[in-house]
């Protein structure tokens, strides 16, 4: 602006918003279809949106953007408020309507041919949560899959600092112990799938499970959990669970026990297997920074 004082302001334009940059400002952003993110690693940077009008509510026309925080701003509405919390990178986490293609949901085929197809319902629970509901009766002691499956497009996790999972979740019954004889058998399942730098597949997962296994019992007696991984849980109450950061070297959940390190993001799958089941699912979140 001509002040010889002042240094000259460095700005990016994007379709959805222009991003000013303080002096030493280091910048990370990530334009992808409708949704522009924002996230400064050094310095502070100015977000304004270029429309007049919101969609939906949000923090302002502009937001300001320091140092390890983010913002997000999606096609027709303004940014979201500056935080350094990861972000929720599923849609339709809560399930506040039926999973659909629209959010990246798609159920995947269930074998055919099976003993008692199961079920999965968008339903209203007795405590008024609007949840999923995963169910099969009357197996006759026979396996089936049922899968849901959330696209994440081939999500870019190069420079990601955290991944987490995070889940409501309850079982009101199970007829096979633990997570069977693999222990790949679980009422329910979670699973991010991740492609590694060689290009490969891998896939972590947690199994949750209310009905032990009993080495001792006279059926089922190779049922079986993975200690640190499968989770325990009380028979027909919902419970809250987070993985903790994926990428953190000392989680044992983590990446770094599977001696992987993703560099994309490629599906969410929530799964029930088994024989008889019933499970519910709330919520479920995968964060990212």
């Amino acid at each position: 602006d001509g002040r010889p004082d002042q240094a000259p302001d460095t700005w990016i334009d994007t379709p959805l918003a222009r991003v000013t940059l303080a002096p030493e400002t280091h910048v990370q952003l990530r334009l992808a279809g409708d949704t522009l993110r924002v996230a400064v690693e050094m310095g502070q940077a100015t977000v304004a949106a270029k429309v007049q009008r919101p969609v939906a509510a949000a923090a302002g026309p502009i937001v300001i953007v320091r140092r390890g925080e983010r913002t997000v701003v999606a096609r027709g509405g303004w940014p979201s408020p500056a935080t350094d919390r990861p972000e929720n990178l599923v849609r339709n986490a809560d399930f506040d309507r039926p999973p659909d293609a629209a959010d990246g949901w798609a159920v995947v085929p269930v074998a055919a041919g099976i003993v008692a197809t199961p079920t999965l319902k968008h339903e209203l629970t007795p405590g008024g949560r609007t949840a999923l509901h995963l169910r099969r009766v009357d197996s006759r002691k026979t396996p089936a899959d049922l899968v849901l499956a959330h696209d994440f497009r081939d999500f870019d996790l190069a420079d990601a600092t955290w991944l987490s999972v995070a889940a409501s979740v309850r079982i009101d019954g199970q007829s096979l112990p633990g997570g069977g004889d693999r222990a790949e058998e679980f009422p329910l399942i979670i699973t991010l799938v991740v492609e590694d730098i060689a290009g490969d597949e891998r896939r972590w997962f947690t199994g949750f499970y209310s009905l032990a296994p009993d080495p001792a019992g006279s059926e089922f007696a190779g049922a079986r959990v993975v200690d640190g991984r499968d989770v325990e849980v009380a028979a027909r109450e919902w419970v809250d669970f987070d993985s903790g950061n994926l990428l953190d070297a000392t989680n044992r959940r983590g990446f770094a026990e599977m001696a992987t390190v993703p560099v994309r993001l490629k599906r969410l799958e929530i799964k029930a297997s088994g024989h008889d089941f019933d499970t519910w699912v709330d919520e479920v979140e995968v964060r990212w920074k």
